[in-house]
């Protein structure tokens, strides 16, 4: 039997439904004019992907997976007439999207039904649940303030060199940096080492291990671990083995700061480095080790989070417990975002700089104190016009007055 694409034309159903509703000028055409839409968007994805009518009936899971990809990364009718420019989509507004893709197979006919949030063994189910917690976490979370940073700085020069306050300090510099996520330099123990486990069963370690943690000199040339002359350093790469974005076994590099050397990313990695080592780790061990007491640990998350609030609290004693638990070890991801979009850095750079694939950057951005004044630093040209323009003595024009002036109305003439 000869084939008959649907991808054409909608189906005489979402004709006639438009076409009432034109008539009726219902209330609801707003919302009927986005389903309509988001129908004709996945028919056009199907067309995208050169499919004929037989995605009606096989690989429903599979194509619905990849529309779930690619609206994530920004493909979405914000977007149609605007190539090349995406924005965040919410994993809310992705499951409105599948509902109209639901609809559109049943009304043509198709006997699948290709999203169905009870089916825990769907990867696009798994994929936008993993997607909505990632959302929520980040809603959550709040910058570490400039203040509390300088503080953790600080209480790191009075401890232990090799103990708690002063690894988790250096931690959260190269963090501010690269916008580590905890899994990428913690455990979720003190004395157990926690892997993943690849698809092809690769166990691969969390959190760096000393030997990802590299070295340049200034011509970019990849030192043989930490050289002996610390000042021949001008650039440092952190070695991702796995990431959360699948964009596995990625180097980012960052230039030594000469000008701020108390906060510069590179000789906090050098300093991680030099301790691991003298707590007696070899290569492959992890990089987070502090000391405690007699004993060696690893830094973990709960570490992190109890002694972020515990800082912020010591520098703001004001502060409500609402507010508290806005921090966590995740603010340190926060942070490195606030900073760079604070110094007007755009979309493609933080992406580029903090390994984001998607603009889900857009979920961190906060209005911070920073911002709110760069807020009056902005409208400072136009405040300068509309002073220009104010009614002032000075700004009035000289009249030079001649002789006695006749106020007198004369008489009018209403004849025509």
């Amino acid at each position: 039997m000869q084939e008959i694409s649907p991808l054409q034309r909608l189906t005489l159903d979402d004709i006639e439904r438009v076409g009432r509703q034109r008539l009726a000028r219902s209330t609801c055409d707003k919302q009927a004019g986005t389903d309509d839409s988001r129908v004709v968007w996945f028919v056009g994805f199907i067309a995208y992907l050169g499919l004929g009518a037989t995605y009606l009936v096989k690989d429903a899971e599979r194509i619905l997976f990849a529309y779930a990809v690619w609206l994530l990364s920004g493909n979405t009718l914000k977007v149609k007439n605007k190539p090349g420019e995406k924005f965040f989509i919410s994993v809310d507004t992705i499951k409105g999207y599948l509902k109209m893709v639901n609809r559109h197979y049943e009304e043509s006919g198709s006997p699948l039904v290709p999203y169905d949030s009870r089916d825990v063994s769907s990867k696009t189910v798994r994929l936008l649940k993993d997607q909505k917690s990632y959302e929520s976490v980040a809603g959550r979370r709040a910058r570490l303030p400039d203040k509390v940073l300088e503080k953790m700085r600080e209480l790191s020069l009075d401890d232990d060199p090799h103990g708690f306050r002063r690894v988790a300090w250096l931690f959260t510099n190269v963090g501010r940096y690269a916008g580590l996520r905890i899994q990428e330099y913690g455990m979720d123990r003190h004395d157990v080492i926690k892997y993943y486990v690849l698809p092809d069963g690769t166990k691969v370690m969390r959190a760096f291990a000393v030997k990802d943690l590299l070295f340049y000199d200034e011509d970019g040339v990849l030192f043989s671990g930490l050289p002996a002359n610390r000042e021949s350093v001008e650039a440092v790469g952190l070695f991702f083995e796995i990431q959360k974005n699948r964009q596995n076994r990625q180097t980012q590099k960052f230039a030594r700061e000469r000008l701020f050397p108390e906060y510069c990313c590179a000789a906090s990695v050098m300093e991680i480095v030099e301790n691991a080592y003298f707590l007696g780790a070899q290569p492959d061990s992890p990089a987070c080790l502090y000391r405690d007491g007699e004993s060696t640990k690893f830094l973990t998350g709960n570490d992190m989070t109890d002694y972020f609030r515990f800082v912020t609290q010591l520098t703001f004693p004001n502060i409500s417990d609402a507010e508290l638990r806005l921090i966590s070890s995740h603010s340190v991801r926060v942070t490195a975002v606030n900073l760079l979009h604070e110094a007007g850095k755009d979309g493609a750079y933080i992406k580029l700089r903090l390994r984001w694939l998607s603009d889900c950057y857009l979920i961190y951005l906060r209005n911070t104190d920073i911002i709110m004044v760069q807020h009056n630093a902005a409208l400072e040209p136009a405040h300068r016009r509309m002073i220009a323009m104010a009614i002032r003595e000075v700004n009035l024009p000289v009249v030079n007055a001649v002789g006695p002036v006749d106020v007198n109305i004369p008489d009018l003439e209403d004849e025509d």
